[in-house]
């Protein structure tokens, strides 16, 4: 009996490297796919003499690059000397904002013919948080659904309307084009990748090997959701008295009323202002705090769902699994783990 997949012929897989690329998004998967060889090795003498995975780094040019972090990684090769690849891995920018991102996706134009040209001849292209930016930037993605990192979710519909965007999951596989969500999502991708070419069994074992948590399905409960709110007088005072009467009834109507404005005023500042409509805000600042007080105090659940406006605790158990893709007593147990 064989836990092994047969491998043939071994998996070429190139990792892209760019000017402010995630370092990790690098060196992890390389990490990974390496942890992957020593299990198969340990297990075959076949495997030790010939690993399953063969991993490479490539730059646009061949040159150093600097990743967002400032590490410096010299590649093993450019992109003009790749001819065949089974899965090229495509990092995430370690960028923060939006015009950050575009100004280093415009240096990346080189990337969109080499993509193009390697998916044409079968290669799989995984991406990960915004390396799904590169893959929109190619065309890879038109009419296909994606992800990408929770943050920028709204800026990529925005850009690439005809991709349909899927900012909940952790990994969305379309053929042979994958994306992944936010910054670690490169794990689930890469664990993925090990499982596809050598089967789950070496891909636990690797997650295990580097103390990874199991295959994620959504990044839900990693978003912060005033993470994006807009420096705008109106929306914060809206903001600060949601926050300071999270404890009451809280709707649409009441923080109109707070406001001096109707409630369809409300709405439609909401909605330009954060792409969201009041309603929505007030519901995930309430599971935001929720999740503080679960990580930071002993209070019990239905004291929790008091302290954020729920009087109904199974309510708030719907709401908090919605938002945060997690039920709360699970959530306490994993951030008291971690």
């Amino acid at each position: 009996m064989t836990f092994f997949r047969q491998i043939t012929p071994m998996p070429n897989i190139v990792i892209l490297a760019y000017d402010k690329c995630m370092a990790g998004a690098v060196t992890a998967p390389a990490d990974l796919f390496a942890t992957a060889n020593h299990i198969m090795a340990s297990k075959g003498q076949d495997f030790a003499t010939s690993p399953p995975f063969s991993v490479v780094t490539a730059s646009l040019d061949g040159d150093v690059v600097k990743c967002g972090n400032g590490q410096m990684i010299m590649p093993d090769a450019g992109i003009d000397a790749v001819v065949q690849a089974d899965l090229i891995i495509v990092p995430g920018l370690l960028i923060a904002s939006e015009k950050e991102l575009l100004s280093s996706l415009a240096k990346l134009e080189k990337l969109s013919p080499f993509l193009n040209e390697m998916h044409e001849q079968g290669s799989v292209i995984a991406a990960g948080c915004t390396g799904s930016f590169v893959l929109a930037e190619a065309g890879l993605l038109d009419s296909l659904e994606a992800t990408t990192t929770w943050w920028l979710a709204e800026a990529f519909c925005g850009r690439y309307p005809r991709v349909r965007m899927r900012t909940k999951q952790m990994v969305v596989e379309q053929g042979r084009l994958i994306t992944a969500a936010a910054g670690t999502s490169y794990l689930d991708l890469s664990l993925m990748q090990i499982s596809r070419f050598a089967g789950p069994h070496v891909a636990r074992q690797s997650a295990a090997f580097l103390c990874i948590d199991g295959p994620r399905e959504s990044q839900t409960a990693y978003a912060i959701p005033h993470h994006r709110l807009v420096r705008d007088p109106f929306i914060e005072t809206a903001d600060n008295w949601i926050r300071e009467n999270i404890s009451r009834r809280l709707d649409v109507e009441s923080l109109a009323s707070h406001l001096g404005v109707s409630a369809r005023t409300l709405i439609r500042r909401f909605r330009s202002t954060i792409g969201q409509p009041p309603s929505d805000y007030i519901q995930s600042v309430r599971i935001d705090h929720a999740k503080y007080l679960l990580q930071n105090t002993r209070a019990g659940i239905s004291q929790v769902a008091v302290e954020v406006g729920y009087q109904d605790e199974d309510a708030f158990r719907r709401a908090f699994k919605k938002l945060a893709s997690s039920t709360p007593t699970a959530f306490r147990q994993r951030s008291a783990d971690h």
